[in-house]
């Protein structure tokens, strides 16, 4: 994966999926020859596999990517799909920073989801799904998406439940060059809403005992800044949450950057509420 951007010019991303017990029923063939209308009632998937790289060292020319509903709006025919099925899943997402010597690592393991409505003539259609972030805490999320133009706007609601946070460290050590020392979650539950261009999110994110440390790069490893890490931890990062006042609740939002994934969308606007309940 580190050689396939070197090799494929304009190409920083590396993805693999394999997929195995694909089904499908009702299939309107009568339909798509008359009208080229795809009309399904239902497909599922038994198990899937997707493993995403992007290196960040390797230049390319900046690509306006759209988001997934975006994708379904602008499909060339009439789409109709009343179900989706997905019976197991895992997802991993891997990231090597401009000035990194490792990449990050995230995981979203055991997921099943549900499409229901998946179509580009109607007003929205919707996404459940449920599995495990970084194999530890269980998770849930049901995605609203708009099918037409007429409605611009996308929500999401979602929960985490217990885990500790160092679970996050693959992800967090080689990105943010932050390694969570301490701490656990108690749950989390967020909702977002927005478009293309603008999201905003209310998070109520609970944990206890959140430790950090700030760690800098030096000959290909991670040490410790030791003053930053006792100032960040001493004055800026708050340990629990309930604290002495009480849970906090708190607003996010981000602008998009047209050029980045939606994950990376989604990602930075529930981000933007986390790092406000731990003090950052």
């Amino acid at each position: 994966m580190y050689e396939f951007a070197r090799r494929s010019p304009g190409h920083a991303d590396w993805t693999r999926i394999e997929a195995a017990g694909l089904e499908g029923t009702g299939v309107d063939w009568r339909r798509f020859m008359a009208e080229r209308w795809i009309d399904v009632d239902s497909l599922s998937f038994g198990k899937l596999s997707v493993r995403n790289f992007k290196n960040r060292q390797i230049e390319q020319t900046p690509r306006v990517k759209r988001l997934f509903y975006q994708s379904v709006q602008e499909f060339p025919f009439p789409l109709s799909v009343r179900r989706i099925a997905l019976q197991h899943a895992d997802v991993e997402y891997l990231e090597l920073a401009k000035h990194g010597s490792a990449p990050g690592r995230i995981t979203f393991n055991g997921l099943q989801g549900m499409f229901y409505g998946l179509t580009n003539r109607g007003t929205a259609f919707t996404v459940k799904a449920k599995g495990k972030l970084m194999n530890r805490g269980e998770m849930q999320a049901v995605f609203r998406l708009p099918a037409g133009r007429s409605n611009p706007f996308f929500e999401v609601e979602g929960r985490l439940g217990a885990m500790n946070l160092a679970a996050l460290n693959p992800m967090t050590e080689p990105l943010a060059k932050v390694k969570i020392a301490s701490g656990r979650v108690e749950g989390m539950t967020f909702s977002m809403k927005g478009d293309a261009q603008r999201a905003d999110a209310d998070v109520l994110f609970l944990y206890e005992k959140l430790r950090i440390r700030i760690m800098k790069e030096k000959d290909g490893h991670l040490e410790t800044r030791s003053f930053l890490t006792t100032l960040a931890n001493g004055l800026i990062v708050r340990e629990n949450n309930p604290g002495s006042g009480g849970e906090r609740k708190v607003c996010g939002s981000a602008e998009r950057d047209p050029y980045r994934s939606q994950f990376n969308y989604l990602w930075k606007t529930l981000f933007s509420g986390l790092k406000k309940s731990v003090g950052l």
